[in-house]
């Protein structure tokens, strides 16, 4: 019975506007995913004691997430993160 009602409920997701956008640019969001993954992965190795690496990995998620707000929601134009930034290009 979940079975059936989780199939039903992916059949509805794949007839939305979003998901055959995805479909279509499945190439340029697979880039983009790849970039990010690397530029984390960047981000994240760079050396640093342990307390930096909470403060380090804090500022990238709130950074990405800035970046993700900005593109999810583009009417919103005050987005201030310069802090978190400049904090960020502090960090060893």
């Amino acid at each position: 019975m979940k079975r059936m009602k989780d199939n039903r409920y992916i059949e509805k997701i794949k007839k939305t506007k979003y998901f055959n956008y995805m479909l279509e640019n499945f190439d340029e969001i697979d880039n983009e995913r790849k970039k990010f993954n690397k530029e984390f992965i960047t981000l994240i190795n760079q050396k640093t004691n342990e307390m930096a690496v909470v403060l380090k990995c804090h500022l990238i998620i709130e950074y990405y997430i800035d970046r993700y707000l900005r593109v999810a929601f583009p009417t919103i134009e005050d987005f201030d993160s310069s802090s978190t930034v400049q904090i960020h290009k502090c960090l060893p």
